[in-house]
């Protein structure tokens, strides 16, 4: 209708240990016109694919077995603060 660029739709990355969570989120990020999407177990994973690529929208459990959702979002917010949090928080 207007003659203007075509939006790309944003790529997604979900972040859950639970198979199932990560998938009924991707649906609804799908049904929502998200694009690409990446799904990781756990923060290791995700930094691992956000390192490979750009990805616009995280989505990511708020509880999870190594390091969670709160310290992940800090370290996307600022990632100088992760290396401080991350090991302090496997110390425990």
């Amino acid at each position: 209708m207007f003659g203007g660029p075509k939006l790309q739709a944003p790529s997604v990355l979900v972040v859950d240990e639970n198979k199932f969570m990560r998938t009924v989120v991707k649906n609804l990020c799908k049904g929502l016109g998200m694009g690409a999407f990446a799904k990781a177990e756990d923060v290791e994973q995700a930094l691992v694919i956000l390192r490979e690529r750009p990805i616009d929208l995280v989505v990511t459990d708020w509880h999870m077995q190594t390091t969670n959702g709160l310290t992940f979002v800090k370290y996307l917010r600022n990632p100088q603060s992760i290396c401080a949090d991350h090991h302090a928080h496997r110390s425990r």
